[in-house]
């Protein structure tokens, strides 16, 4: 669905910018993937203040959906990373998976590939991004703080805490 949205405005802006200015072809053709996903992005994240409102769990298969659908978009149009499922992760246990860090987008890699409600533990600095804070929180990530690993550890509790009452998918 949402490449779909991402594809049919990558085809309607560059149109639209031509009919401006006919001098806007070059400038669209250059513009048209960036503008296309900030418009898909923007629609995406008006889903967060229903989601708050109807108090939606990280478990909930259409926050899921859209949350895979959105890094599945940015992973292949930004980052140009490939990504391969080596094994299936299973979905009847609840997992704790590390990743070695070789790149900043590993957990983008991993919420990817796995087809399961997933939360993660980003830097605070990722918090600070306006947009992108609101849905790490609605996922039920918490931040990891180096310099006051007290911090990190009562968010941790207080994640764990809030997790054990959903029940698992």
């Amino acid at each position: 669905m949402i490449v779909f949205i991402y594809i049919l405005m990558l085809i309607t802006i560059p149109q639209l910018l031509i009919l401006i200015d006919q001098h806007l072809l070059i400038l669209s053709i250059f513009l048209s993937p960036i503008l296309s996903f900030l418009l898909v992005f923007f629609l995406t994240y008006l889903h967060v203040p229903f989601f708050r409102l109807l108090k939606i769990t990280p478990q909930n298969r259409y926050l899921n959906y859209l949350n895979r659908q959105m890094i599945t978009l940015f992973n292949h149009l930004f980052l140009r990373m490939k990504t391969i499922q080596r094994g299936l992760i299973p979905y009847r246990d609840r997992l704790v998976i590390y990743s070695n860090h070789t790149s900043y987008a590993d957990a983008l890699c991993v919420l990817e590939m796995a087809q399961i409600p997933m939360a993660f533990t980003p830097k605070v600095s990722i918090l600070k991004v306006p947009f992108i804070n609101n849905w790490i929180l609605l996922l039920a990530s918490f931040p990891i703080d180096r310099r006051n690993p007290r911090k990190t550890l009562e968010n941790m509790v207080s994640q764990l805490k809030s997790l054990k009452m959903v029940s698992p998918c």
